[in-house]
């Protein structure tokens, strides 16, 4: 390896160790399901682990996934299939640069390879919490709920104290009607009142709106000042009025009435200021 390659490896791993140990996570959720992805009231936080130990600067894979995450993170898509997809083909049964591709492929538009390699990562790895979680947000913007729930509780199951999978369960879970089930996995993420008034405007998305309304109504009991479940009892009850004068249609919404649920803030790794300026020093790792 020329003498300059090496350096761009120390380089780089030097930085990652500045960025081990452990931290406090407020972040978006990366692939959230469709239409729920934007809270307009705060969000809950929890707090995750980030593994001590950086990558070992003589494992050229480790590195290249750490640094496809960085271009992951910064939508430098190409940058980050090309590292992903170099340490899948070096090792073929390395998960993270297999969810990796899929994630890219998604992004991209590519949606049947996306599957394939979603698919593949739980076929390779069916202890993994993190391939059941990623095939059961993919299955959830697909609509496909039921398919949702079955891998997004065996992700629940392997890592139960992840609370971005235990929510993304219970959003799938409302859709597919098993309310209680539901409530009870929202209630360890967020509160009570937030638990139901995200019941609540999943149900008036899938059309229910009288259960959405009651939903909506407990939300308002247990936190009276709750602006937005007051604003989506106010919707619910225009629409049961056209519905009762017109038979208009109860599921279409306007751009100014999308609904939008509470979630608890994701894990994801962050740099300071000055790491990315030394990251953005680097030279594109090959």
């Amino acid at each position: 390896m020329p003498r300059t390659r090496m350096l761009e490896w120390l380089a780089l791993a030097g930085l990652l160790v500045c960025v081990s140990g452990c931290a406090q996570i407020r972040a978006a959720h990366d692939l959230s399901l469709k239409r729920l992805t934007e809270s307009n009231v705060e969000q809950a936080t929890f707090e995750e682990k980030i593994p001590d130990a950086p990558p070992d600067p003589k494992d050229p894979n480790r590195l290249k996934l750490a640094y496809a995450r960085w271009m992951e993170e910064k939508g430098n898509t190409a940058e980050a299939r090309s590292h992903y997809s170099a340490v899948a083909e070096a090792e073929p049964k390395n998960v993270d640069a297999i969810l990796g591709v899929a994630r890219i492929d998604l992004l991209t538009g590519n949606t049947a390879a996306a599957e394939q390699a979603f698919l593949k990562a739980v076929k390779i790895a069916p202890e993994s919490a993190a391939a059941h979680y990623e095939l059961g947000v993919y299955y959830a913007n697909q609509n496909r709920w039921t398919a949702a729930v079955a891998e997004l509780h065996k992700a629940t199951l392997a890592d139960p104290t992840n609370s971005r999978s235990r929510f993304q369960l219970a959003v799938a879970m409302t859709h597919t009607g098993d309310v209680d089930e539901a409530l009870s996995h929202f209630g360890r993420v967020v509160s009570d009142a937030e638990a139901h008034y995200n019941v609540g405007v999943i149900l008036q998305e899938e059309r229910n709106l009288v259960e959405a309304e009651k939903h909506l109504q407990i939300a308002l009991t247990k936190k009276p000042d709750f602006k937005e479940a007051e604003k989506w009892l106010q919707v619910i009850h225009r629409r049961e009025s056209a519905q009762s004068v017109a038979a208009a249609p109860v599921g279409a919404q306007s751009p100014r009435e999308q609904a939008s649920v509470i979630q608890p803030a994701s894990a994801n790794r962050e740099f300071s200021a000055a790491q990315r300026e030394q990251l953005l020093n680097q030279q594109p790792l090959n």
